[in-house]
């Protein structure tokens, strides 16, 4: 930006996506070759073992890719058609070119970018759940499948829940310690789509329980129909001046909240998958509704003396020993949902030391 302006400066920021898939795939490609073999040795070894042609095998592949493709580009694509739409209504009721692509940064670029922090680690879950239920699907061996989506679940809202409450309830003090310049309006777009955490954590999720189940295409399907609520929903409410860039941002929550319900419905019925309400829902939201108090007090009493940005990381300090306090004396986590989690084993054995847990 420096030296070509903000134009160069934007390409030079997209650019980073490219340089970090390419970095992606020259590792894979390495840790490919690096243990073959290692992977030579156990094919020699193996007994009933089935040559398949290239041809074969890049079919199955582009079978379970294509549709994953698809389902990565709804996103853009809507956010880009929604970006027009949002635009073109603020300017309908009275808002400037400037104004408008202003409101559309700090609900896409600013209060977005902020929720979508956990999704390394709701993707990391996903992905941890195709090889397992795959396996399970292709045996048969349903009660297992059964058992591995209901973990993967409950593990997901383990992560996600105190994400969106803790969002919730910081959010104009963690809008304040990372956009300083930024209006105090910053923190109501971002307490309006802290609920997308939830929603796009079981996204990934059971994403992941029906990609091992052998159907790519439920997910496509389950996302295109949330766009549509996306687009519409947006279009009416970013017209209604009151309302304004928070229609957008209602329009987002609507869209996740719509492509995860299809998702659940389809697993549900399919794998005949029962949820304990009290192991679902009522032990999570009292754990997360008491680290939600519990942060606000915090933020509350020290912002005086404190100031806003050491304030709000003591808060979130505080928030998830009591979130983690909380959730195991109630009984919230068990061994095999902390183990699902990445690094689940050193946090097991953290856990055994302390003796938090059994």
């Amino acid at each position: 930006m420096k030296n070509y302006g903000p134009q160069m400066g934007a390409a030079g920021g997209v650019l980073g996506a490219a340089i970090g898939g390419f970095a992606s795939a020259a590792f894979l490609i390495y840790i490919y070759f690096r243990n073959s073999k290692v992977r030579k040795a156990e094919i020699a070894q193996s007994k009933h073992i089935k040559a398949e042609s290239t041809g074969t095998i890049l079919k199955r592949l582009l079978y379970v890719a294509v549709p994953i493709t698809i389902g990565a580009c709804v996103m853009p694509l809507v956010n880009m058609v929604d970006s027009v739409i949002t635009v073109r209504r603020l300017t309908d009721i009275g808002y400037s070119m400037a104004e408008a692509n202003s409101l559309l940064g700090q609900l896409s670029g600013m209060a977005m970018s902020t929720v979508n922090l956990p999704v390394v680690i709701d993707q990391a879950i996903g992905m941890s759940l195709v090889p397992a239920i795959s396996e399970a699907y292709a045996l048969k061996q349903m009660k297992r499948v059964r058992k591995e989506a209901r973990t993967g679940l409950k593990t997901i809202l383990l992560v996600v829940l105190p994400c969106a409450f803790g969002l919730a309830a910081l959010a104009g003090p963690i809008m304040k310690l990372l956009y300083p310049a930024e209006p105090a309006s910053l923190g109501t777009m971002l307490f309006v789509v802290s609920p997308c955490a939830i929603f796009l954590g079981l996204v990934y999720a059971q994403n992941g329980i029906l990609q091992g189940m052998g159907k790519p295409m439920i997910p496509v399907i389950a996302l295109a129909v949330g766009m549509v609520f996306k687009v519409v929903i947006s279009y009416v409410l970013t017209g209604i001046p009151s309302i304004n860039i928070i229609g957008s941002g209602i329009g987002t929550l609507a869209a996740y909240a719509v492509a995860s319900l299809i998702e659940f419905i389809y697993i549900k019925k399919h794998l005949q998958l029962r949820l304990s309400p009290k192991e679902f829902v009522i032990k999570p939201l009292i754990t997360v509704v008491t680290m939600y108090v519990v942060v606000k007090l915090v933020y509350g009493v020290t912002v005086g003396f404190l100031g806003n940005a050491l304030s709000t990381l003591v808060s979130i300090a505080i928030g998830g020993l009591v979130y983690g306090l909380v959730l195991i004396g109630i009984g919230g986590i068990r061994k095999e949902e902390i183990l699902t989690m990445p690094k689940g084993e050193k946090i097991y054995s953290v856990l055994r030391k302390l003796r938090l847990m059994k």
